[in-house]
């Protein structure tokens, strides 16, 4: 780094003065003169208000913290001085060094890494929002239910008993219980230490938070088209009666006859499933009074439809008759629709000491739970959808 602390001595001439500083009409040596004059009146000027001028930059080569302290001060006056002035006669003698090229100070210029990450956002679903989460004691759990409820009978009807006659028994049954069992969703990742030392992002907590993310959507999946094999069993394969396979674009009529096939006690608890290919579709119907049946989502609550929230479940797949954008709508009661179990909460634990980490020099973390889901329609009138629905 070359210094200086008075105006340099060689006059620059119209040859030498760098591109946009013109100085033309006067002798080489006049140019000096208009430039020491230039500097002369801001050195008045900063002797008054810079504390920092005049200070030597001769540049102390030893490593410690006070050689830094000088060097980052002598920085501050140059920056002062020169860099700082817009007047064209003191510019022309500060741009040698710059950014541009390599070897004229680039190459103390460092490429800088954020202290973030720019991360894929997913579409996570509220599905086990609306469920009743049934926690499991053990491995395996059987929720009791009453497939058949007992009948009054009115009993002085003609050819019933009449006074003093018997009155007719009838019990309730209690159908086949629904079984969960619990399927273990786990996944670990492994990173050395030497990452974890040298990073200056916080790799821990972005791998933990990424391994959550593939449990969720792992999950939520399950809920959407689960084969049930070592997983939960899917909404998608419970036998909900069709309101309506749908022929041509979704109209406000069929929303409502999908709305009023639940029945009032269902109803108050229903919500929408839909895809966003759902959402879009509906987005746009006018209910017969002119405004949009689709209510927007807010801050705090979700998008709704009849009063009742639309509950995005992206997994729910497109595929309809006749059109290829075709999907399905469902009005539900959740509660009682799925039942939901739920044996470990989600768990992380890290871990040096097993063989492979302790010998690798790695910090293994794995993130593990056990849950299980499975469609539950005791009653017809607590569900419905609506085939083949596109925009």
């Amino acid at each position: 780094m070359t210094t200086a602390t008075t105006a340099p001595e060689t006059a620059h001439t119209t040859a030498t003065l760098p591109p946009g500083v013109t100085l033309s009409g006067l002798s080489p040596e006049k140019h000096r003169e208009v430039i020491l004059e230039a500097l002369k009146e801001f050195t008045t000027e900063q002797q008054r208000t810079n504390p920092m001028f005049g200070m030597p930059l001769t540049v102390m080569k030893d490593p410690n913290d006070a050689a830094r302290e000088r060097r980052k001060k002598c920085n501050e006056w140059v920056r002062a001085m020169w860099l700082e002035r817009n007047d064209d006669k003191v510019q022309a003698l500060s741009r040698d060094l710059g950014t541009t090229p390599s070897s004229a100070g680039g190459y103390t210029i460092p490429t800088l890494i954020t202290s973030d990450v720019m991360i894929k956002e997913e579409n996570i679903s509220p599905f086990e929002s609306f469920c009743r989460r049934w926690p499991m004691g053990s491995q395996t759990i059987q929720i009791n239910q009453i497939s058949t409820k007992p009948t009054a009978t009115w009993r002085n009807r003609t050819g019933n008993h009449g006074e003093g006659g018997a009155i007719v028994k009838s019990n309730p049954v209690f159908g086949t219980p629904v079984t969960l069992n619990s399927h273990p969703l786990d996944l670990y990742s492994a990173m050395s230490r030497e990452l974890l030392q040298d990073s200056n992002v916080d790799i821990f907590e972005i791998v933990v938070s990424l391994l959550v993310e593939a449990r969720v959507l792992a999950s939520q999946e399950a809920y959407a088209t689960g084969d049930g094999d070592g997983q939960p069993k899917g909404i998608m394969s419970a036998n909900i009666q069709t309101v309506a396979t749908l022929s041509a674009a979704i109209g406000y009529s069929n929303l409502r006859k999908l709305f009023y096939k639940v029945q009032a006690p269902y109803r108050s608890r229903a919500v929408w499933l839909m895809n966003s290919g759902g959402m879009s579709a509906v987005a746009d119907i006018l209910a017969t009074t002119g405004q949009p049946i689709f209510k927007d989502p807010t801050d705090s609550a979700p998008p709704k439809l009849f009063g009742r929230p639309i509950c995005e479940l992206p997994d729910i797949p497109n595929t309809g008759d006749g059109s290829a954008n075709g999907t399905s709508i469902l009005f539900l009661d959740l509660m009682v629709c799925y039942a939901l179990g739920m044996r470990t909460a989600l768990e992380v634990e890290p871990n040096t000491q097993s063989d492979t980490a302790f010998l690798n020099h790695q910090v293994l973390v794995k993130a593990t739970g056990r849950l299980d889901g499975k469609p539950n329609l005791i009653n017809t009138a607590n569900s419905g959808k609506l085939g083949n629905v596109y925009a």
